[in-house]
């Protein structure tokens, strides 16, 4: 994998990285190997970039342990240095004790087999094992980190139980884990967590909500409508007396591509 860049503006090539969120320590090892050119001449670190120079950076082949899985992936959209899938319900994002076999990164790692795509699992946003829904991959570690620096703007789409107020937008409470293994509880000395959310449609029994993440905590939808008294369908750890798939998918992503800097959306519309 490559990364070219032409220059807008004279600049030193470690401030021009830099801005472009690569860690010193990734510049120091592709200077160390040779990957960075500028006008197809190898540079050192003291290079000054000039307006309108050609910077290309070879990126280091990357390798990996985790066992792959031939069940196959949803590719929403793929490129030179990301895929958005979609996750399906009742799947691992990663390698897990339970489920060490078959797990998405695992379905992943057997894409890249067969495609020749010389990398490891760099997952952006990640979705627990009842949770569907789009994500985010990187190709390479240095198109993960540039994602630190990018914001992603999350929805969701979940199906309730009961007739959620219209007047709600929002709910903030604190979280922190519970002594009951993976279940999260409300508490005061918990993590803030905030959500933003409006009632798209609701029936006799159900309400569907999108919601905004402004936090990002662990079960953050799962356990703040169950503390509104309206358990997402299907979430029997939090109170749901519905035994089914949890209705609970990353719907919306949007954010600007790390290389192209052009901005990218992608929606998906749950059948729940």
């Amino acid at each position: 994998m490559e990364i070219n860049f032409i220059l807008d503006k004279s600049i030193d090539l470690i401030s021009y990285l830099k801005t472009n969120h690569f860690s010193g320590s990734m510049i120091l090892e592709l200077l160390k190997h040779q990957k960075i050119k500028v006008n197809n001449k190898i540079v050192n670190q003291t290079q000054l970039l000039l307006d309108n120079d050609l910077l290309n950076i070879q990126l280091i082949d990357e390798c990996t342990n985790i066992v792959a899985s031939d069940q196959p992936i949803d590719i929403i959209y793929e490129d030179e240095y990301l895929l958005i899938v979609n996750k399906p319900h009742n799947l691992d994002s990663m390698s897990s004790r339970a489920h060490y076999l078959d797990n998405l990164s695992s379905r992943i790692i057997n894409y890249y087999n067969r495609n020749k795509i010389k990398s490891t699992i760099h997952l952006v946003n990640r979705l627990d094992y009842l949770t569907s829904g789009l994500m985010i991959i990187a190709k390479h570690g240095v198109i993960h980190e540039m994602f630190k620096n990018i914001f992603i703007t999350k929805k969701y789409i979940l199906k309730v139980e009961g007739n959620v107020d219209n007047s709600l937008s929002m709910i903030n409470i604190k979280i922190k884990k519970s002594d009951e293994g993976i279940k999260r509880v409300v508490a005061d000395d918990g993590k803030e967590a905030i959500t933003l959310f409006k009632t798209i449609k609701k029936d006799d029994k159900f309400s569907y909500i999108e919601a905004t993440l402004v936090t990002g905590r662990t079960h953050q939808l799962r356990v703040s409508f169950a503390h509104l008294n309206h358990p997402i369908v299907g979430d029997i750890l939090y109170g749901s007396k519905y035994q089914q798939n949890l209705c609970l998918t990353s719907s919306y992503l949007e954010f600007e591509h790390p290389i192209t800097k052009k901005r990218m959306k992608f929606e998906l519309h749950p059948n729940f």
